[in-house]
């Protein structure tokens, strides 16, 4: 039975563990004249679903619903994870006398006593672990054996027959599928036929000519969509524009030394900025970029367009009609550590500062409001009716700040409280992680390690009336540097409303973020302080970064796994991703 499992093989992080090399693991009978082949008997069932994901395993048919507690087939990390089992299993034996691909195990020695030796072993591995062979596709003590779709002796390696039986009796290709389909079969055993002749030759300058002939060009039909195909190579670029499959312009052009420098990608990128040229033809050419000696094209990629002109606006990546892709942009730019499941508006702002599609804004609109984290965890932000009686604005930043506590939090790495610290001009945040209970003497220096370094003395602290701030060792600390302390009114925190709303920001931030784990919440205090000071904020029609710092805030792109070559790093980054991903999950499930 095999479950259609896309929807879940597209939220799952993939599994990057090697899959063997045929042609190495072959390398490595060298002197062998013996071979047992095993099988084992269902083999990727021999593996158990974690326990706390059976349940993502699940399928209906007629007769109910069921989950796997074994390992199905059709999940994407399958067979990774199948083949790191045989290696973990193995490894003793690993290409010493013993070869595993997948359920196909080889055991192969160079003498009798030998064979036996070995296959103790094997089979002592296979008792511990509790793995089953199939009686019936096992073969003991040969001297020949099929393997992996050749034939191994003493000899040497031989084709399988029933392969060249079918690549005989093969039909006549009548798609590019069944094209593909054959050059792979033959493919697969090229190493045992190459021999240059006058054949080969004579096939070699027929394709040549089939690709440097010049086609009819077709003319282009403005009701249909144009296919831009671009092409870089190591020593030129080049493009076709094509309707149905029908070529109608070519343009090409050679790379000079300090061009064929860059990478494979930014070669692609400076083939599509090559090949629009607005309100110019392209001409054909006999190649799409300049082929030398035995040097192939690296890659190719195709873009779908309606309006060439959207390729290039405003220096930002114009995302065509993937609904797909527009949904990972949103959720980054949405539900990301970095984005803290920002409003609408702010959502917008940050997507637009590297993306432009056509309904962006309408898209956002309809994302945010249906996204479940924001609609569990925000407050209502409808203003009550009361007197306004604003502070004074402040003439420069972190001259006037506020400060309060955020209490009652889960003790997280010996944390539970929050010291918060705002710049009422530009609002720019500081949240500093502290023990309950705390004194006087421990918040104020707090302050002078995580403020005072940075921004220096203020003129003036707005707080509550929070018995630190009231205490005599705070004043005369304060005192002594000429700050004015302003207290709010008693049980009227909405006085200092600046840093109320503050308050709730991290509040929301934090239950969106960890509210799976609330007992690492002091863990994402970088993030979430990063988060706050480069949010866009309407009051003031700019991010707090860019009041204090004069420049705006740099972009970061979302994690990728592999992305950094330190594996701590990586393995933390993925973690955080995968954290977010199950919490997604679950408040969906809820």
């Amino acid at each position: 039975m095999c479950v259609d499992y896309r929807e879940l093989n597209k939220r799952t992080v993939k599994d990057k563990f090697p899959i063997p090399v045929i042609d190495e693991l072959i390398d490595e009978l060298a002197g062998a004249t013996l071979f047992t082949k095993l099988d084992l008997r269902a083999g990727y069932h021999q593996l158990r679903v974690h326990e706390g994901d059976v349940f993502k395993t699940a399928f209906k048919t007629q007769t109910g619903h069921y989950e796997f507690l074994v390992m199905p087939f059709g999940l994407t990390n399958a067979p990774a994870s199948f083949q790191g089992l045989m290696n973990d299993v193995f490894r003793p034996l690993l290409r010493k006398c013993v070869l595993v691909f997948f359920d196909d195990i080889l055991v192969y020695s160079s003498s009798i006593t030998e064979h036996l030796k070995h296959l103790e072993e094997v089979f002592k591995l296979m008792q511990y672990n509790l793995m089953a062979a199939k009686d019936s596709k096992c073969i003991f003590s040969t001297g020949k054996v099929e393997y992996l779709g050749h034939f191994i002796s003493a000899k040497g390696l031989e084709t399988d027959p029933k392969k060249i039986s079918a690549i005989s009796s093969w039909p006549v290709p009548t798609s590019v599928k069944d094209l593909r389909s054959f050059l792979g079969l033959a493919g697969y055993y090229r190493k045992f036929v190459f021999a240059w002749n006058d054949n080969a030759h004579l096939a070699l300058e027929k394709l040549k000519e089939a690709l440097t002939s010049a086609p009819v060009l077709a003319v282009p039909d403005f009701s249909k969509t144009f296919v831009l195909e671009t092409d870089g190579s190591k020593t030129g670029i080049g493009a076709i524009l094509m309707q149905d499959n029908h070529p109608l312009a070519f343009i090409s052009r050679s790379l000079g030394p300090k061009w064929q420098r860059l990478s494979v990608y930014e070669k692609e990128l400076l083939a599509i900025v090559f090949a629009y040229k607005s309100g110019k033809e392209n001409v054909a050419v006999d190649a799409l970029s300049g082929v030398r000696g035995a040097e192939v094209f690296c890659m190719a990629i195709s873009l779908v367009s309606s309006d060439l002109h959207d390729q290039i606006k405003n220096a930002r990546l114009v995302i065509g009609p993937d609904e797909n892709l527009r949904s990972k942009l949103l959720n980054w730019h949405h539900a990301s550590p970095e984005c803290g499941h920002s409003g609408r508006d702010i959502t917008l702002k940050k997507l637009k500062t590297l993306f432009s599609w056509r309904g962006m804004s309408r898209d956002v609109r309809q994302y945010v409001r249906k996204c479940p984290t924001c609609q569990l965890s925000k407050y209502d932000t409808s203003a009550k009716p009361r007197l306004l009686q604003p502070l004074p604005i402040p003439e420069e930043v972190w001259v006037d700040i506020s400060m309060d506590f955020i209490g009652g939090l889960p003790k997280s790495n010996g944390k539970e409280v929050i010291f918060v610290e705002v710049d009422r001009l530009s609002t720019y945040a500081h949240f500093v992680a502290l023990s309950h209970p705390y004194s006087a003497i421990e918040v104020a220096q707090a302050y002078l390690d995580h403020i005072f370094k940075l921004h220096g003395w203020p003129k003036s602290i707005v707080s509550d009336r929070d018995a630190i701030f009231l205490s005599q060792l705070w004043k005369g600390l304060f005192s002594l540097h000429g700050i004015e302390f302003l207290l709010s009114s008693a049980y009227h925190p909405e006085t200092d409303g600046q840093t109320e709303v503050v308050n709730r920001c991290l509040e929301t931030y934090l239950e969106c973020m960890c509210g799976e784990k609330p007992q690492e919440w002091s863990l994402l205090m970088p993030m979430v302080e990063w988060w706050y000071n480069t949010h866009f904020e309407s009051a003031i029609q700019l991010t707090p970064y860019e009041v204090v710092y004069n420049q705006p805030p740099p972009v970061y792109l979302p994690y990728l796994a592999g992305d950094s070559p330190i594996e701590v790093v990586d393995r933390s980054l993925h973690r955080r991703k995968q954290m977010l991903a199950l919490i997604k999950f679950h408040l969906t499930r809820a």
